[in-house]
């Protein structure tokens, strides 16, 4: 039997090595890092109630609805009564909530209740 040999491997077909390539990866990773850092950030359901720059997170639990201080954990502010919240302002200083059959428009930081919007098929139009 005949042992066949390879000739040797030409190195000028050789895809790229791995160090010009482990460079253009940190190059790209770096690349894509400082892109990410100058998009704007949103930050869904945050408020500041006490004028000092604080950032406050809006939840609900089964009974009530709550304004949270998420470094602690501390509740800033509570509404009492079971609800759905389905919106926060963009400046995050209005919650609409449904209560029931009703939507509720409160404000914060005090929950005040600006408008109620009851669910029934007798809603006027807008215009």
């Amino acid at each position: 039997m005949l042992d066949a040999v390879r000739p040797p491997a030409d190195r000028s077909t050789r895809p790229l090595g791995l160090v010009p390539t482990a460079a253009l990866l940190v190059v790209v990773a770096l690349a894509a890092g400082l892109l990410f850092a100058a998009l704007p950030r949103f930050s869904a359901g945050s408020a500041d109630l006490s004028g000092r720059s604080q950032t406050t997170i809006i939840a609900q639990t089964g009974s009530e609805l709550l304004a949270l201080d998420p470094r602690s954990g501390q509740v800033l502010t509570q509404r009492p009564g079971a609800a759905a919240v389905i919106a926060v302002s963009a400046d995050t200083r209005t919650v609409l909530a449904q209560i029931g059959e009703a939507i509720h428009v409160y404000r914060l930081p005090d929950w005040e209740e600006r408008f109620r919007i009851p669910l029934t098929t007798e809603i006027p139009p807008v215009a």
